[in-house]
């Protein structure tokens, strides 16, 4: 019996071990950091985006995501809590008032059959990085 169990043990380690991750050593990027790495960085809050259709979207972390409009602008949506299952959705809507996406609207998802359905905190405005300001920052 005394077998039995230290080899459940060990195989328990491994198990939590292997969930840890990758074993990098490196922290995860900031969200400054995913920005810059598409060439963007955060601009103004915006409370309401008029007129707002869909065209593409990608995960960024549990609580953001980043949304680009039908005509071309991209928008960081914050959300009041963790939003789990996003980064595995395929596909996402959202709720609106009279065609526009505002604060408190929400982003709808399916994720392994599962409902998502999160609140939206913050809207900001994304902005290009400047080629001549390769840093990101304001000039």
């Amino acid at each position: 019996m005394r077998i039995s169990t230290c080899h459940s043990t060990v195989v328990l380690a491994f198990l939590l071990a292997a969930c840890a991750g990758p074993g990098s050593g490196e922290p995860p990027l900031t969200l400054e950091q995913r920005l810059q790495s598409s060439g963007l960085r955060q601009g103004e809050s915006v409370s309401v985006i008029r007129g707002f259709r869909l065209s593409s979207w990608t995960y960024l972390d549990e609580t953001h995501i980043q949304v680009s409009s039908a005509i071309g602008d991209d928008y960081l949506i914050t959300f009041h809590m963790p939003c789990w299952g996003l980064q595995t959705a395929d596909a996402i809507a959202h709720t609106s008032t009279v065609g526009a996406l505002s604060r408190h609207d929400r982003i709808l998802a399916r994720s392994a059959g599962m409902p998502v359905n999160c609140s939206i905190r913050d809207i900001h405005a994304l902005e290009p990085i400047s080629k001549t300001d390769p840093q990101g920052e304001h000039s």
